[in-house]
């Protein structure tokens, strides 16, 4: 049967190339490859933000944990001065927050 001509320009792009000279180029068609295309980039950004901030989570606990390995003696000394278990928590958490606060600001 006959094409519906006008049907056939409203969703295409006359484009004027040098070489091969003017392409009719569907559009609608252009853009289901490109949505298709920037899921995929997406899915694929967002994996490496998993990953990423899986490894932050890790390197900011093993700081941490190292902070707290290097002032065992500090802390053995405030415990035998009287401060309870829950003040030495609560001192560490504060510098910790005030150090990442420092570092965002």
């Amino acid at each position: 049967g006959e094409r519906d001509v006008r049907g056939d320009v409203r969703g295409d792009v006359l484009r004027a190339d040098r070489v091969r000279g003017p392409q009719v180029i569907d559009t609608q068609g252009f853009v289901e490859l490109t949505a298709g295309t920037v899921g995929l980039l997406m899915a694929f950004f967002y994996f490496v933000a998993v990953v990423a901030s899986v490894l932050c989570f890790f390197a900011l606990l093993t700081a941490f944990e190292a902070n707290v390995r290097d002032r065992l003696w500090e802390f053995g000394v405030l415990r035998a001065l009287g401060a309870g278990a829950g003040q030495l928590v609560r001192a560490f958490v504060y510098e910790a927050v005030s150090v990442a606060a420092a570092a965002v600001g």
